[in-house]
């Protein structure tokens, strides 16, 4: 297909291109400036007709230096207007795109990071307004006292909301430090924690505490368990003489003591949840610390150690608060301890064969 050459008129660079650009608007390779290819303007526009299919590429390039002769104009027939061809490099392009896509990201990221601060600021100034006593402390220029959840409006202490005593509440938040078994009265200590040990081999918690008159003598329970029955219990049946009470009393018993003024223990446990449990008494043989605390709200504090010659070495020890009974328990017969005998091994057989566990 003929080519000719025409010059630039911003620029004076001689452009070599196919006549079928005669009439289009195309950009100069030199200075990137729009211009129409001439044409011949004798010829008369005839009417448009379709372009061919297919249609050849047509050609840019910038002209050698080395003058041509240009082939003599030809007149052609009018085509429809072409698509304009981008000159411009694609890398460029590319690089234009990318630095959109990130000035967009980096819009979002401040406006994400701006949304999270300003969130939080807009809060706090949104419940300083709504606070009374910060409007009034902001006010007179002082600090308004944080608020706990005993000083609120209506708080409830967490005793009350469980159904418990303040005194109950604070046995609860003891530490439980461990008791160590001892017979010898000057080696036992009574560590500062909730009372706890073992009875029978079994861990030994003190959930509950009571003192109720028997007869002549108030006896101290300490049980764990909720039921009728406890899990395991320690009772210890106290003597007081003529003018002696409970409050601020106390008591030290070693493992030779014998007599009436010596208090008698009775421990008592369940080997299986569903049958009564055992009981075994002690008139003598043991070592006890007991001291008794002043009473108030039917409530009365104390603190004891108390180690079992037992083959399982049973022992107790720590802190505790007893409700105060005026009667006889109601909810937990007291059983008056009576001496036992070890079982023989006759007896454990038996008791294996009919249970199928051993005790």
């Amino acid at each position: 297909m003929a080519e000719f050459k025409f010059p630039c008129p911003r620029c004076g660079q001689k452009i070599q291109c196919d006549e079928l650009w005669r009439g289009h608007q195309i950009q100069c390779p030199s200075c990137q400036s729009d211009l129409v290819v001439p044409q011949d303007a004798a010829a008369e526009a005839p009417p448009p007709v379709a372009p061919p299919q297919p249609a050849p590429a047509p050609r840019l390039a910038i002209a050698q230096a080395k003058p041509q002769a240009s082939a003599p104009p030809t007149q052609s027939p009018p085509r429809t207007a072409l698509p304009r061809r981008p000159l411009a490099p694609a890398k460029a392009a590319k690089a234009g795109g990318t630095t959109k896509l990130l000035k967009i990201g980096a819009v979002i990221i401040v406006v994400a990071v701006g949304g999270y601060f300003g969130f939080d600021l807009v809060s706090s100034w949104r419940d300083k307004a709504n606070d009374p006593d910060r409007r009034g402390a902001a006010r007179s220029g002082t600090s308004a006292p944080k608020a706990t959840p005993a000083s609120l409006p209506g708080a409830v202490p967490a005793a009350a909301q469980e159904g418990q005593t303040p005194a109950q509440a604070a046995e609860k938040e003891l530490p439980m430090v461990p008791a160590v078994w001892t017979l010898d009265l000057a080696k036992a200590k009574i560590p500062d924690g909730k009372a706890n040990g073992t009875i029978s081999g079994a861990g030994f918690v003190v959930e509950s505490a009571r003192v109720d008159p028997v007869g002549a003598a108030q006896v101290l329970s300490l049980r764990q368990g909720s039921g009728v029955s406890a899990d395991r219990e320690i009772l210890v049946y106290l003597h007081l003489n003529a003018g002696e009470t409970l409050p601020g009393h106390a008591w030290s018993v070693s493992k030779e003591m014998k007599g009436a003024g010596v208090p008698s223990v009775l421990k008592r446990w369940k080997t299986d949840p569903k049958y009564a449990p055992r009981q075994l008494s002690f008139a003598t043989g043991y070592a006890m610390k007991l001291e008794l605390g002043p009473m108030g709200d039917g409530m009365i504090p104390g603190k004891i150690f108390l180690a079992l010659p037992d083959a399982e070495q049973s022992v107790v020890a720590g802190a505790f608060k007893a409700a105060i009974g005026l009667t006889a328990a109601s909810s937990q017969p007291v059983v008056t301890p009576v001496p036992t005998a070890a079982p023989t091994p006759a007896q454990d057989a038996a008791f294996e064969k009919r249970y199928g566990i051993k005790r």
